[in-house]
């Protein structure tokens, strides 16, 4: 007698097990400090012990986190509660550097900036935790990270990053980095790419040209410092419409190429527009040298989120195109979750992007607005178990478009739909959707011609997206008022 086959169980994502703890506890010596000093006590201080400075005097220097990372923080602060110690570097090397077994440092109430003179263009970040060459947490900082503070370049002036996070135990909450951009590079105001476990980014305000945010992207030398258990809340990451097109590499305001266990809950980010890439807001594809199979982007959930004008709300890669197919199906894209979005999208865009072959994918809750889009969605691969539930899509000039430009992808772009129910593509030519989606999926699909039979009309921006009450869209879309409740907009 043959036995059944069994079903494989849709997979929901991991969460972090690590989340950076940012509270002060001082609980040693105060130690007056001075540009000339500094060294020397961040050298010898003690667990627990608070170095001060007086926020009036000009720190201008660089200085190099030598201390092991053993025991409570020394916290690095201004004298004053209210104004912040700004240190400033004149040289195109970083201010602060670590490297190593080293950490134990948080800096409160600070801020960090460079000479508006100085040629910065060598590729250097603001504060560099890490350099990349971290192979295990013997040779990894740890327990480093920023409260209340903030980092900054100058308009006009190069800055590749704010803050190079190869670094374990890494936070940054109550804080701004901005005006992150370089000429002929990527800039990010966060990223690591050999960060071990253990990132916080909570209540911020992130500027960069190429990535506001990002994990991956450089080598990674093996699964001990992949980056992983990474919490991101109430943050918008935003980039300057000033800084226009051609000169510094627009591209994503979030991007993960090598992550585990991500968490981002209440995230607004704001203008995207084609120049280095296509616009796109948010970005998830292993991305590596071929042969490294530990580069996953796996366990990412992505919940209560407001993305304005951007091209793209997100593109979805089940493997690097680049570097080929991976041998073991385990070490594609998986279990990913984005539930409650509301999106613009900008004209000529399309909703999302899916290419190559991901595995249990959830898309809830979402409400994607826009006029004039190219497309509903561009998908050029398969989804295993995919959930596509209560979502509400803007219409495109055309549906779903494959990678060879047909418009019936949705048989074998699906194989396995575990829920694919309460769709509403919302807008002019709507009409055209869906037959060939109801034609595999039965009654997945609806359409509403003109969007205000289903948003409050004249609808004002975001509140004005929440779907009519009734029972024809009763549950439908984003849930407006939760997503205001968990986004920050420190501007």
């Amino acid at each position: 007698m043959a036995l059944a086959q069994t079903r494989p169980m849709f997979a929901k994502p991991r969460a972090p097990e690590v989340v950076p703890d940012p509270t002060i506890r001082p609980s040693g010596r105060v130690l007056k400090g001075s540009p000339a000093t500094l060294q020397g006590l961040l050298d010898t201080a003690g667990p627990g012990d608070r170095i001060v400075g007086d926020p009036s005097s000009p720190w201008i220097g660089n200085w190099t986190i030598n201390r092991r990372p053993d025991g409570a923080r020394v916290i690095l602060s201004s004298a004053r509660d209210d104004v912040p110690l700004r240190f400033t570097t004149a040289t195109s090397q970083p201010v602060f550097k670590a490297s190593g077994r080293v950490g134990g440092l948080q800096w409160h109430n600070v801020e960090i900036t460079l000479d508006p003179r100085v040629d910065y263009r060598g590729g250097q970040s603001l504060v560099e935790l890490g350099n990349g060459s971290e192979r295990s947490q013997l040779d990894t900082p740890r327990s480093l990270g920023f409260t209340n503070s903030r980092l900054f370049g100058n308009p006009g002036q190069d800055v590749r990053r704010g803050i190079l996070t190869n670094c374990a135990d890494f936070f940054f909450v109550d804080g701004r980095i901005e005006e992150i951009h370089q000429r002929g590079s990527d800039s990010q105001a966060i990223c690591g790419w050999n960060a071990g476990a253990g990132h916080l980014v909570r209540n911020a305000w992130l500027e960069a040209a190429s990535e506001n945010i990002m994990y991956g992207g450089g080598p990674s030398n093996g699964a001990e410092v992949n980056p992983r258990d990474i919490t991101i809340e109430r943050v918008t990451l935003y980039k300057n419409p000033a800084w226009g097109r051609g000169t510094w590499n627009i591209k994503n305001h979030l991007e993960f190429k090598n992550a585990q266990r991500v968490k981002v809950r209440g995230l607004h980010c704001q203008n995207c527009w084609l120049d280095g890439q296509t616009g796109r807001s948010i970005v998830i594809t292993p991305r590596d040298v071929k042969g490294r199979p530990w580069t996953v982007t796996q366990d990412i959930d992505i919940e209560h989120a407001l993305l304005e004008d951007v091209v793209s709300a997100f593109v979805l890669l089940g493997w690097d195109d680049a570097a080929g197919p991976p041998s073991d199906q385990a070490q594609r894209t998986s279990r990913i979750r984005f539930r409650n979005w509301l999106t613009r999208i900008s004209p000529g865009g399309k909703n999302f992007e899916i290419s190559l072959d991901s595995a249990d994918v959830e898309m809830d809750r979402m409400t994607f607005t826009g006029q004039n889009l190219f497309a509903v969605a561009i998908v050029d691969g398969t989804v295993t178990r995919l959930k596509n539930t209560r979502n509400i899509f803007a219409a495109g000039a055309n549906p779903f478009i494959g990678a060879r430009g047909e418009h019936n992808v949705i048989k074998h772009l699906f194989p396995d739909p575990v829920a694919w129910e309460k769709i509403v593509v919302v807008g002019p030519g709507a009409q055209a959707i869906p037959d060939p989606v109801n034609r595999f999926l039965p009654g997945a699909v609806a359409t509403v011609a003109n969007p205000a039979n289903i948003f409050t009309a004249p609808a004002t921006w975001p509140s004005g997206f929440q779907p009519t009450k009734g029972a024809n869209f009763e549950g439908f879309g984003a849930d407006v008022a939760a997503i205001q409740a968990a986004v920050l907009d420190a501007r």
